[in-house]
């Protein structure tokens, strides 16, 4: 099972987990390491409103189905420890959030979320080597500046050790469009400065979702407004930051009702797969 830590809104963390056997000299006596002893160890979870509350305590030896005197064999049996190690990702002024991270292809990672440090909400990503050691500046380099404000960016790596970079855009006023921009491995920005326009059509475009088009490019899939309902939509963009497909994007699904919650994959070279939640009746 893997856990999520939520830590202050003012940092960004990498939670690092590394893995070591190490021997048991006997049955019984490292149990407690892997939670499985005679005497389970209590647990807290965090509750909404940061109201704490106890968590069922670990199982034992007996409730996962293991003998508690069963001995190691021929002296030889081995454990698994944990060592964990949080790594800065980004600690500037005031809150960084909607984190997500991608595999960068390299062993490392790319990191991108969107950040109030100037005062209003910015796309910002970092590179970590696969030791958890940022790449790029301080605190990340800087996506997308433009004015109003950008927000919940979701990325795809680019098959060169970049990223594609796809997020929700405020600008000029906007009721929010779509934009993208394609960061390569050193962390500078390819595409047109602020980004290359996915849908600017009339009312919002919202949760954005990329997957890779095989081809450097990617497929962007997002909830559309503009009938006031709400559809989905896609387009495709080239590896070069050239939309591909009709302007403002191809209505995916245009039933009556509200699609939503998207979810994509990509499909091989030039396609993608989109799923969504829909209430169409």
């Amino acid at each position: 099972m893997f856990n999520a830590v939520r830590v202050p809104t003012a940092a960004l963390f990498l939670v690092l987990l590394s893995f070591a056997s190490t021997p048991a000299t006997s049955g019984t006596a490292q149990a407690e390491a892997t939670g499985l002893g005679s005497k389970p160890r209590d647990f807290m979870t965090r509750a909404p409103f940061g109201t704490l509350h106890p968590r069922a305590s670990a199982p034992t030896a007996a409730s996962a189905g293991l003998d508690p005197n069963r001995q190691p064999v021929s002296g030889l049996e081995t454990i698994a420890s944990v060592t964990i190690t949080n790594v800065p990702v980004c600690a500037a002024i005031y809150p960084q959030e909607a984190a997500m991270m991608i595999q960068d292809g390299g062993g490392g990672g790319i990191v991108v979320w969107h950040d109030y440090r100037s005062g209003q909400l910015d796309i910002y990503a970092q590179k970590l080597n696969a030791a958890g050691v940022p790449q790029w500046a301080m605190d990340g380099v800087p996506v997308c500046k433009a004015s109003g404000h950008q927000l919940y960016p979701r990325a795809v790596a680019d098959g060169a050790g970049g990223a594609l970079v796809v997020w929700q855009d405020g600008r000029v006023d906007s009721p929010f469009d779509i934009y993208a921009q394609r960061i390569n491995a050193l962390g500078v920005t390819l595409w047109l400065t602020g980004g290359v326009p996915i849908c600017s059509a009339v009312n919002p475009q919202k949760q954005p979702v990329v997957a890779g088009d095989g081809l450097g490019g990617a497929v962007v899939a997002w909830v559309d407004e503009r009938a006031l309902g709400s559809d989905v939509y896609v387009q495709r963009i080239s590896a070069g930051g050239v939309v591909q497909w009709a302007g403002d994007g191809v209505g995916l699904c245009t039933a009556a009702g509200v699609q939503q919650a998207l979810r994509r994959v990509g499909d091989g070279p030039g396609g993608g797969i989109v799923g969504w939640a829909d209430g169409q009746r």
